[in-house]
């Protein structure tokens, strides 16, 4: 066969045919059996809206940039009624994305035009009339756990400075900038505090130190010859750079496995909403939270009043 033909061929491919191939895309890009269930459930509620919705389209090539739009609506829709959760729908959104990367790598399509969507992220600024809508992405502490366990559990030359920046991340929710930012005459280890500076919101939080990161906090600190100036820095003793840091993020995370459980990816800014959601969960009110996590505006913390369940008061004891 020619390949012009071929070329042809490729791009007459069904939704159903793309669906029936889609794993084998999925199983080359290691995702789990659990992962690869919920993409294939996905994209067949995607079918099913393609089917009610353009009866006389069967091939990928005639699906365009208005249907996208429309499933997008569909999805939106659907949340406001209360049938799908935002995060659901925007997992959905997020396995139609990789859907067409899929297609477009085995050139099923020439035009990967859902590059260029965007859908309103869980991760959106706080509405007041659709706070529901907006609720962020979280880790439960089990699989912080297990990053940090796999972070212990790996010996590089590095392996105690990114474990305290893992405890930091889980014990206070700070920012990637004030990890960045710390200096060791940040960290009073008699009085059992640390001094974080928020550069985002202009303001500093003196906040107890976890147990946790305390013991992380002075067994690196034994590895230092004279501990000074900034707390994080490269093998070249410069200060850590935010390349740098996020490299260490997303190392333990690949290596624990867990992204290839979840559905969205997890970065720094996940720590900080599982510190924040851990926080709202136990009813720790949410002025205290802002002053602990440098929130000027308390009503950016509402976003995470759906998770309160029961009450517990202490800050520090919940994080360890």
């Amino acid at each position: 066969m020619k390949k012009n033909q071929i070329d042809i061929d490729k791009k007459r491919i069904t939704i159903n045919q793309a669906i029936k191939e889609f794993p084998n895309y999925l199983y080359v890009k290691g995702k789990t059996k659990s992962t690869m269930k919920a993409y294939i459930g996905d994209l067949k509620i995607f079918r099913e809206f393609m089917k009610d919705s353009f009866r006389t389209k069967y091939l990928i090539k005639e699906i365009t940039r208005s249907d996208i739009v429309f499933y997008q609506t569909f999805l939106i829709d659907k949340v406001k009624e209360g049938i799908y959760k935002k995060v659901t729908a925007d997992r959905k959104f997020d396995s139609l994305k990789v859907f067409y990367d899929y297609l477009e790598h085995y050139g099923h399509i020439s035009d990967n035009f859902l590059k260029g969507f965007s859908f309103t992220r869980a991760k959106g600024s706080y509405d007041k009339e659709n706070a529901e809508l907006y609720i962020p992405e979280f880790l439960e502490p089990y699989d912080i756990d297990r990053i940090i366990q796999t972070a212990k559990n790996t010996k590089t030359s590095n392996s105690l400075r990114d474990i305290c920046i893992l405890e930091l991340l889980r014990s206070t929710g700070c920012r990637r900038s004030s990890v960045l930012d710390l200096e060791w005459e940040d960290i009073h280890l008699f009085k059992g505090t640390i001094l974080i500076k928020h550069q985002k919101t202009k303001n500093t939080s003196t906040v107890p130190l976890s147990q946790r990161l305390k013991i992380a906090l002075v067994d690196y600190m034994k590895t230092q010859k004279s501990p000074s100036g900034h707390v994080f820095r490269s093998n070249k003793g410069n200060p850590l750079s935010k390349t740098a840091f996020t490299q260490v993020i997303k190392k333990y995370v690949e290596l624990s496995d867990i992204q290839n459980e979840k559905n969205f990816e997890i970065t720094a800014k996940t720590f900080r909403h599982s510190f924040i959601t851990l926080l709202v969960r136990k009813n720790i009110p949410l002025e205290k939270i802002a002053r602990y996590t440098g929130h000027k505006d308390v009503n950016t913390l509402k976003i995470y009043t759906h998770l309160k369940t029961e009450d517990l008061d202490d800050i520090s004891s919940l994080v360890g």
